[in-house]
This record gives C-alpha cells, structure tokens and sequence, in this order.
C-alpha cells in the first residue's frame, strides 16, 4: 500500500479540509454580522470598584467586600446646578471606573472617578425634572429614567442602545432600578411590578401587586426571585411581602402576617430575607415559602433598610442607634447610641459599618467595627472638606464604598469623593 496509502488519506484529508474550512468562515461571518447591530451584553461581575446599583447589588446587601482606610480628605468634588424646590441629583453608583447619576437638568452624567472630570452626558429630556430613580449598570450598560422614558446607554461611551416610552407618566417608575441577569427589575405608580429586558428594552412582564413606591427603595431579586413588598396598607395596618417569579411574573408567595409598616428595601442573604417595620420589629423570612423564621422588636422604628455582613443584620431605628442582630436567630449582639440622627442608609466594608450623621453644629462620617459594635472613627466632615478647600459640603444623604474611596451625596447636591 506504502504511497498509495498515503495519498490516499492525503486526499481524504484534504477533502474533510476543503469541506469543513468553507462551513467555519460561513459561521463566523454570521456572527460577525450579527455583532454588527446592536452592541454585545457584556457580562461582567461586581468587582470591589464598583458599586452598580442603589444599595450596590441586586440583593440589596449595602456591602462591598473590600477593605478600605478610613480617609483623610476630599479628592474631588462636583457641584450641581440646584433647584429649591426639588432633588437635583440622584444616588450615584460606580460602574467601569465612572460616577453615575441622574441630574435634574435632564442629563444622565459619567464622570471619572478618579478626578471627578466629565466624561460624557446624554439627555432624552429637553426640561427640568426632579431628579429621584436611582440608575444601574449591568453587562455594560447603564439604564435610566428620566421621568418620562426608560433608556439604556454603552457605559463606556454615550451611545443610547435602547429607548422605552412605553411607561406613561400615570405610570411612572417609582422606585430605583436594578439587574439581575437579562433583566431590569422595577415598580411604577399603578401598582405594578415590572420587568424590561436589559437587551432591547421591552417588557418582558408586568404583575400588578401595589408593589412599594418611593425613589429610596428597590426591589431585590435572587435565586430566580424578586421581592418586594406592597405599597398598599391593608385593612389590619400590616404591609404585603411579595415573591415573584424573575422569569414569568408569577406571585409565588406573600405574607400578610408580620403585622408590620415596612420601612426600607428588603435585604436578601443565604436563603433568607430581612426586612424592617416602623413598629421596630425586624423579620427575617424563608425566602422559599415565606415562613417566618425569626422575628426580633428593638425600642424604636425600624427606618431604613437592614444590612448584613458577616454573621450579624445590622439596623438603625428612628432615634439614630444602631444594632447588630444575629444573622440566624436574631439575638441582639450589641447596640450603639451615636446620639445623633443618621442621615444616609448603613453600608458595610470588609472591616465597617459606615454611615452619616448630622445635628445642629456638624456632619460626622462613622467607622464602626461590624463585630463588636465599636466605633473606630468618627470624621468631622467640615474640618475635612475645609482642610481640601471644598467649603461646605451640606447634609450627607447617600454614601457608596469603592476600593480606597468613599462616595457622598450631599443635601446640596454635591458630590465628593473622599480618599487617603
């Protein structure tokens, strides 16, 4: 056989080559050519610099693992054109290494986090709008409202991807946006729950359950799930918790029986949610069925929403103490009386709980050791910000921890980046 044999194969060979090279260039110009319309989603993760949405993820947890010191000054501020009678500028978060937020002129800004600077800002508004839904990044893009359309731009650069105006102004979003796989999660003014796909921008579902309605909230989703909780105070003072499907809308369960106002977002960590009540109970619930499987009352209204990290759920009540409730059973493991009130919502580092306070005479950012209770430091804001030549900076009423830098939002509409 020798040669023979040989060519034999060579042959085959070249055939199996001749056959198979054609089909492959076929294949990837079709994906070349659909890579040519709308840009790619992106999957990305949340790494420690970045803070994408409201309370930094789809679960709500308020926490980035990441350690952090405690700063010294202000690295850069941004100042907002202001109105008296509005908010002009929402909650920033963090994505790809830029600060974004809503502003009340009708523009959706990036700015560099390392020096503040403007990078871009993109408007489908021609008018001044009360600035209130936080945005959130995910695979790339930033989605916003602007009070009268829901859109989605390439974070890297100002290109809009996708317009919806299908959300009327009688509906419109009333709570902050969030991401959870292909999807972007929120409430409207009806009642509804809803979710748009992160893609195109259509609406993937719409289940009405008179789900919460205010700008300081969001909705959490996880394990294939969203909750939320009702809008609506039923005939016994008590509010609705709903679960409901993320893919189908479907209500897979509600509790009506924590007899409680809640205040704040629902937080969801390993299998369980948390949520407080003005009534100053803080529950914590199966997230499979909804059964209670703790409950814990402090002294006073619950205000905001609960923060877990590590083994603790920590929360805050009306009259500014703070507690660190065990993550199983809810036992109390310390509490601390900061004697004044707190301004932002609590968020956690690797090391800390970190909030604001104010009171009459000053602003203070506090470092608490999560574990003990302990406050580490307290920074006198205005000695900081007068130190840096910034001048006064206002009332802190947001905050967001990334890598070596702290985020704040101020009541007269700035926005500081403090570091070392």
């Amino acid at each position: 056989m020798g040669n023979s044999g040989l060519h034999d194969q060579h042959s085959r060979c070249f055939g199996v080559f001749t056959r198979v090279v054609p089909l492959l260039l076929v294949i990837c110009g079709v994906v070349f050519i659909s890579s040519c319309g709308k840009p790619p989603i992106q999957a990305t993760a949340n790494p420690a610099s970045e803070w994408p949405m409201f309370l930094h993820d789809q679960q709500n947890t308020g926490r980035n693992d990441v350690s952090i010191k405690i700063p010294t000054h202000v690295v850069w501020s941004k100042r907002f054109k202001t109105d008296e009678h509005s908010r002009s500028v929402t909650s920033p978060i963090i994505y790809r290494g830029k600060v974004f937020c809503f502003t009340s002129d009708g523009f959706l800004r990036a700015l560099d986090l390392r020096d503040g600077s403007e990078v871009w800002k993109i408007s489908k508004l021609h008018m001044s709008f009360t600035a209130k839904i936080t945005p959130c990044g995910a695979k790339g893009r930033v989605a916003n409202f602007d009070g009268f359309s829901l859109y989605a731009t390439l974070a890297d650069k100002n290109e809009t991807i996708w317009t919806n105006t299908v959300v009327p102004s009688a509906s419109s979003i009333t709570s902050s946006l969030i991401s959870e796989g292909d999807k972007i999660f929120f409430s409207t003014m009806d009642g509804s729950l809803n979710a748009v796909s992160l893609g195109n921008g259509k609406f993937v579902w719409r289940t009405k359950i008179l789900s919460g309605s205010d700008e300081d909230l969001a909705p959490c989703a996880a394990g294939g799930k969203v909750f939320v909780p009702s809008n609506k105070v039923l005939e016994s003072n008590n509010q609705s918790i709903y679960c409901v499907d993320a893919t189908t809308g479907k209500v897979l369960w509600n509790d009506d029986k924590s007899n409680a106002l809640i205040a704040g977002s629902v937080t969801y960590s390993s299998g369980n949610i948390y949520f407080g009540g003005i009534s100053g109970t803080v529950f914590c619930l199966d997230s499979n069925d909804g059964h209670r499987v703790w409950s814990s009352t402090l002294s006073s209204s619950i205000m905001a929403t609960p923060v877990v990290t590590g083994d603790l759920v920590v929360v805050a009540d009306e009259s500014g103490i703070v507690y660190g409730l065990d993550k199983q059973n809810g036992q109390q493991k310390w509490e601390l009386d900061n004697q004044d009130d707190i301004r932002t919502p609590i968020v956690a580092s690797r090391d800390f709980i970190i909030f604001a306070t104010s009171s009459a005479f000053q602003s203070n950012l506090v470092f608490v050791d999560y574990k003990t209770g302990k406050v580490v430091k307290t920074l006198d804001l205005s000695k900081v910000s007068s130190s840096s030549n910034v001048g006064d900076i206002g009332t802190p009423v947001n905050l967001v921890v990334v890598n070596d830098r702290i985020i704040l939002l101020t009541g007269d509409n700035a926005i500081l980046c403090l570091g070392n």
